[in-house]
This record gives C-alpha cells, structure tokens and sequence, in this order.
C-alpha cells in the first residue's frame, strides 16, 4: 500500500486541514484517485504538527480499518521531521523529549504517539517505510508519484482557502 499525506494550515485560526490517499498502484491514473482523497480538519495546530497529525491519523485510520491483514507500507511525506523521527528516537527518548535546555518539546505527544504507532506496526509484522518527496515541482518534472502528492497537497490546502 501507498500512503501519501500533506497538511495545509491558516495560520491565523490555528486550523489546519490533513489530507491522504490510499493506491495500491502508484501508476493509478489521476482521475480514478482523485475522489479518493480523505480530508480531516485539525484545531490548535501548526504547520510542523499537523503534518505528524495527518501521518498518524492516515496509518491509525488504515490499521483499524486493516486489522489482520498484511501489507507493506510506503509512506510518502514533505516533511523531513517526519522522515527523519525514526533516526531520532534514541536522543528523544534519552531526553525524555526535551529540549538541551530541559523544556519540553512542542511536538513531544505526536512524537510519542508516533514512536508507538511504528512500534505497533512493527509488533504487526507490517514493514513501513517513509520516504521524503519533494513538494511543489515543476509540472514537466514531476514523476507519477509526484502528481498523486499534488493530490493531497491541494486537497489541503483548497479546503484551508474555504476557512476564511
């Protein structure tokens, strides 16, 4: 399974929108996915956290509704905190998820709450793999796996430009 996930925040309002799509095949043709896109709206949020909101709640939403089957899991994300949180763990956790200076971090209940979201995938025998894509590239660059992104990356953010 493929799992694509953006988020999209206005600012001022702290509302955010997180956006996924689920395919099995990334050769998928647009207009057969497109409907396909699943918005959830996200108060008291940012840019940084909605983007681990929407990750957890696209995998969380997948395992209840999944639950027994197997399945390898390629996650497709913009955001580098995410990609890069599984290399982090040790440091977090050794740190109680505080900063240098002991002040706790802003991210610290998504962070736990995804460590054990991986732990329990993994506890699954489910592999899952995030992998980091560039957002916002130019249309003739952009791979097959490039424009499902712009799926989600739109659907969020159209659904922000209807809060004001």
């Amino acid at each position: 399974m493929i799992l694509f996930t953006d988020g999209s925040v206005h600012a001022a309002s702290g509302i955010g929108y997180g956006a996924c799509l689920w395919v099995e095949d990334c050769s998928a043709p647009i207009d057969t996915v497109k409907s396909e896109v699943q918005l959830k709206q996200f108060r008291h949020t940012s840019s940084s956290r909605l983007e681990l909101q929407a990750l957890l709640w696209a995998l969380g939403d997948w395992l209840e509704n999944h639950a027994g089957e197997q399945a390898f899991i390629e996650c497709y994300t913009d955001s580098q905190t995410i990609v890069a949180l599984p290399q982090r763990r040790a440091k977090l956790e050794a740190n109680n998820f505080c900063s240098n200076k002991g002040v706790l971090l802003s991210n610290a209940d998504l962070y736990q709450q995804f460590y054990a979201l991986m732990d329990n995938i993994a506890h699954k025998n489910i592999p899952c793999k995030l992998i980091k894509i560039a957002g916002h590239q130019a249309q003739k660059n952009k791979t097959p796996l490039d424009h499902l992104f712009t799926l989600v990356d739109k659907a969020a953010r159209n659904a922000v430009r209807n809060i004001a």
